[in-house]
């Protein structure tokens, strides 16, 4: 089950409700599990794009749904493989050891030296 089919089932969990063909405990009941589902898919993505892994990020989300898709050129992973680069174990890690402006600029120019056509030459 992915998370688009758990929500499907959350809303008629809700009609049921709504309709009385479902008990309030067991409605509570599926909250509660659903709740935990939830939140193991949360770090489960953290852990997927700390690592760079797309395809498990990707498989928590129905692709015929268009909830998510995670590119591997999306900057904030760019920005993850550059930290590592430059030896921190994460962008956090490097921001707080070299300052959001410092972190940037260096970001900027290791994109501008690889990819000179995107940016401007003045």
């Amino acid at each position: 089950m992915n998370i688009s089919e758990l929500n499907n089932k959350l809303f008629k969990a809700l009609e049921g409700i709504e309709e009385g063909t479902l008990e309030i405990d067991k409605a509570k009941a599926m909250v509660n599990i659903s709740t935990a589902i939830t939140n193991n898919a949360k770090l489960i993505l953290q852990a997927a794009k700390m690592s760079e892994n797309v395809q498990m990020a990707n498989d928590l989300f129905s692709p015929k749904q268009g909830m998510l898709t995670l590119n591997p050129d999306d900057t904030y992973m760019k920005k993850n493989i550059f930290a590592k680069k430059l030896g921190y174990n994460n962008v956090s890690e490097a921001l707080a050891n070299m300052g959001k402006d410092n972190f940037d600029e260096k970001f900027k120019e290791q994109m501008q030296s690889r990819h000179p056509e995107n940016y401007n030459k003045n």
